[in-house]
């Protein structure tokens, strides 16, 4: 197989998995069985911009309330939910 990868991405890769004591053809090996076990791609794709740890925080609550893991907080005004936030 042969692949077009920016040399500064494949050489940080390779620093990467070689400390796991994988190679980079072995990384990638696993990231393809993944996709044919699975099904799909074996991590999350989004169109989300560089993301700070407030952001990134805010999003995973969100997505925690979304699947119920997590219950939301509720309130009875909007002036209780403006009493909160300040």
């Amino acid at each position: 197989m042969h692949i077009r990868v920016d040399e500064s991405v494949k050489n940080s890769a390779s620093e990467i998995v070689e400390q796991m004591g994988l190679s980079l053809s072995s990384a990638v090996n696993m990231y393809l069985a993944q996709i044919v076990i699975k099904r799909e791609i074996p991590f999350k794709v989004s169109a989300y911009p560089q993301l700070n740890d407030e952001t990134v925080a805010a999003l995973e609550e969100g997505e925690a309330i979304a699947s119920g893991k997590t219950s939301a907080k509720r309130y009875k005004s909007v002036d209780d939910l403006f009493a909160d936030l300040d």
